[in-house]
């Protein structure tokens, strides 16, 4: 193989190389779930319920669970099951992708993607989770707070 041509093909095999550790970044950096709920929406309480797990904020979302729920939980629970979560590793990402609402309960579908193993994406999960949400006063709470178990 003459010089030039094998010039060619390191430089090509290089860029290949950056462009595809360029896209792994943009896919790893890129928010959750960028669109945003009114209050007051199951929507709402979920991605905020979400945040505060990934926080390990445990009395935010101790307090967006419903009756029920803070009945068969203790915050010691909630916040063993922070500390084991595998939603705070910045390679998960979780969107919401659905909502069906009937009167006073509600289930918010979440897809949660792992997108890890290095540069060429060979580590990857997808899985759906759905949320029940019910209606407490006027507010909308979490009634299962372990999302991913």
């Amino acid at each position: 193989m003459s010089d030039p041509l094998r010039s060619i093909l390191v430089i090509a095999a290089g860029m290949l190389v950056i462009s595809v550790v360029a896209a792994t970044f943009v896919l790893i950096a890129a928010p959750d779930d960028a669109e945003t709920y009114d209050p007051g929406t199951p929507e709402h309480t979920v991605r905020e319920y979400v945040q505060a797990v990934r926080d390990r904020d445990v009395d935010r979302a101790y307090e967006m669970l419903s009756p029920s729920a803070q009945r068969d939980v203790s915050e010691a629970d909630l916040r063993d099951y922070m500390r084991f979560n595998y939603m705070q590793e910045p390679e998960w990402r979780i969107r919401l992708t659905g909502v069906d609402v009937s009167d006073d309960r509600a289930t918010v579908e979440l897809t949660l993607e792992y997108s890890g193993g290095g540069p060429f994406g060979l580590d990857r999960l997808r899985r759906r989770e759905v949320v029940p949400v019910v209606r407490d006063d006027a507010e909308w709470k979490v009634d299962d707070p372990f999302i991913g178990w």
